[in-house]
């Protein structure tokens, strides 16, 4: 059990809680807390039952590449300090690669306070199952695998500061190891629950999708932009799923579905254009073509 931690002990003490309510034997599971920032500003107590190590350079990928290398076990299993397992968590996602190597668990969002960026993470934040088919790959939030796909195709890509988890999950499709889903498999992830936060996350994850999906097959650079848009630019018929409560909506009350659908325009043409600012950047950098 592997958890990346950067200035968020309160939340971890929540998740760290929820694992030791596992129906899994606490014996039976191992947990290793990264701490994922240079000033190594961690609390005064350290529970006993977890093992905690300091990765000061990188991002999360460099923090939980350090947890797997201090972990033992056969088994893997990945999420974030906000993050709250539910009680059967560990136990089903053990049964799960009784028939997968490498499986996404499902991310159902939760939100505290009503607003429209909470509405909009609620009906689009951390969609495993769309993840895995859009983009064959999953998020780490809810994340458990084989050590034998470690073995296999390495560990994650510590330069990458978003998209490393997809990186990593389609290079072991790509190496013949089994991939799967499993909506029984969840953990409860707090929805963002402002502008600004959103703004944050997309601007981070255009800058992670260059280096981590752009392919280096000998597409064009339009080729890869084009794809990439197709999967994130508004699309009509989505629009009216929203507005008629489908899929993720369904969480959503009527009054809240227009200003949501219009915050995820807005959310859309943001990252095209932070996408497009750091291709720019990657090109200026001499990036481009290489790797």
């Amino acid at each position: 059990m592997i958890i990346p931690v950067h200035r968020d002990w309160d939340r971890l003490a929540l998740c760290l809680q929820a694992l030791r309510e596992q129906t899994l034997p606490r014996e039976a599971f191992e947990i290793v807390v990264v701490e994922n920032d240079p000033s190594a500003r961690a609390p005064a107590e350290r529970p006993a039952d977890v093992v905690y190590a300091h990765q000061p350079s990188g991002y999360s990928y460099a923090a939980r590449n350090l947890g797997i290398a201090r972990s033992r076990a056969p088994l893997l299993a990945f999420t974030d300090a906000d993050c709250i397992p539910a009680a059967d968590w560990l136990a089903r996602g053990v049964a799960a690669l009784e028939q997968a190597d490498l499986i996404g668990g499902q991310i159902r969002m939760v939100a505290q306070r009503r607003t429209v960026a909470a509405g909009y993470d609620l009906a689009f934040g951390l969609r495993q199952a769309q993840f895995f088919r859009d983009w064959g790959g999953f998020a780490t939030a809810n994340l458990l695998l084989r050590r034998q796909v470690i073995d296999r195709i390495g560990v994650f890509d510590a330069r990458l500061e978003s998209g490393g988890d997809f990186e990593f999950t389609r290079r072991a499709a790509a190496a013949g190891l089994r991939l799967a889903y499993a909506e029984e498999v969840v953990i409860a992830h707090p929805a963002r629950e402002t502008l600004a936060s959103l703004l944050a996350q997309s601007a981070r994850t255009a800058r992670g999708v260059v280096p981590s999906t752009f392919r280096r097959d000998g597409s064009t650079l339009a080729q890869n932009l084009g794809r990439v848009l197709r999967k994130f630019l508004p699309r009509p018929r989505e629009a009216w799923r929203l507005l008629r409560g489908e899929e993720g909506a369904a969480a959503l009350t009527p009054p809240e579905r227009p200003a949501v659908l219009l915050l995820r325009l807005v959310l859309q043409w943001h990252f095209a254009t932070c996408l497009l600012i750091a291709l720019w950047r990657s090109a200026r950098r001499g990036e481009w073509g290489h790797g």
